[in-house]
């Protein structure tokens, strides 16, 4: 009554597979050396019969990275640790000693807005600005590693003045600038297409692959007065690598080969050069610690590349009035200069240059370069 019909070999590949993993389960004790080897002979007689869905042996594609976008449009594209651009060059190049000074930066941990999405990466949180503050130019920037502290969008209140916040950690850490970060999305995307790439999922030690979004967001603060200077943003997606038996490591050696990884270098690159261009050519400052007679002390030395004898500006920090909220604003206004007597690694003195009455200079006022 009803007339025969052909399997295809596709379909006669998709019964094998589904027979010999039965037969695999009910025969042994399902480890997972077994389960790989029985998985590898299936690919050999999937091969055989043709069924090109399931294949390995093709070449890969030649990026896993697709629809990245950067906010730092027009940037080169730097090799890793060079993350100066031709804006930052030129602001090194210019003769005068006082646009040559060593900047303070503090580098947060991440916030990560659903902490599930990075369970397989482990402390990306922490990791991640540590590498980037190892590849900021150190001819340029003094890099200090805060990232146990917690990025403002982290701390669990729903209220926080994150000025305050900022101006807090500077004060703490005894940075000019502070770096603050957010991982938005670490989500994968879809689902793998082929039944093998399926199959491999559920198998203890066996690599699977998926596409994998990746949104960052970038914050730089000025630490004297906890305001945003500017923020830049990315989003894309690279294929994945991960494995059941343990966590992929994407800022190790071992992850060099890996899209996802390859896609995350390349954010970190063009966040160098972005932090670059956005902090070296503003003016280095320093807070006063104290003033004792005609002298100050201030929080920075010989890493920031002072010298006796140079002659920095002096900024008197002004409450202004207080918001609805309570909250405290300050503005800073030029008070004179100040001329450099001595200078330790981590801070320096000074000595009123011209008629800047000593009552007049306050703890929490400002030095600055020019």
């Amino acid at each position: 009554m009803f007339a025969n019909k052909a399997i295809k070999p596709s379909r006669l590949g998709h019964l094998a597979l589904i027979t010999m993993i039965s037969i695999a389960l009910q025969g042994c004790a399902a480890t997972g050396e077994f389960i790989s080897d029985t998985i590898e002979q299936i690919k050999d007689l999937d091969y055989f019969l043709g069924n090109k869905e399931l294949g390995e042996n093709e070449p890969p594609a030649a990026t896993g990275a697709a629809d990245t976008g950067f906010s730092t449009v027009g940037l080169e594209s730097p090799a890793a640790g060079a993350g100066l651009t031709n804006l930052s060059r030129a602001c090194l190049n210019i003769p005068d000693p006082r646009f040559n000074y060593r900047k303070k930066v503090a580098f947060l941990g991440f916030d990560i807005e659903n902490p599930h999405q990075t369970v397989d990466l482990g402390a990306i949180h922490q990791e991640l600005p540590r590498v980037l503050g190892q590849r900021m130019d150190r001819d340029s920037f003094v890099v200090i590693d805060a990232s146990g502290e917690k990025s403002p969008n982290a701390v669990a209140h729903a209220e926080l003045d994150v000025p305050a916040y900022i101006r807090h950690i500077a004060q703490k850490h005894n940075t000019q600038f502070v770096i603050a970060g957010i991982i938005n999305n670490a989500a994968h995307v879809g689902e793998p297409h082929s039944l093998m790439q399926k199959v491999k999922n559920i198998i203890p030690g066996q690599p699977a692959k998926k596409n994998r979004a990746l949104e960052m967001t970038l914050s730089v603060f000025d630490g004297a007065t906890g305001a945003i200077i500017d923020e830049s943003y990315y989003q894309g997606r690279a294929e994945d690598q991960w494995s059941m038996k343990g966590k992929n490591r994407v800022l190790t050696a071992q992850g060099k080969n890996d899209h996802f990884a390859n896609l995350l270098d390349t954010y970190l690159n063009h966040q160098t050069s972005w932090l670059a261009d956005t902090l070296t050519c503003l003016p280095m400052q320093a807070s006063v610690t104290s003033v004792s007679g005609s002298a100050i002390t201030f929080a920075t030395g010989t890493e920031a590349l002072i010298l006796p004898g140079d002659t920095l500006k002096l900024l008197r920090r002004i409450q202004l009035r207080h918001t609805l909220d309570g909250t405290p604003h300050y503005r800073y206004e030029e008070n004179g200069e100040v001329v450099i007597t001595q200078v330790y690694p981590n801070g320096a003195l000074a000595r009123f240059n011209g008629g800047t009455p000593p009552y007049q200079v306050n703890q929490g006022d400002i030095v600055q370069a020019w």
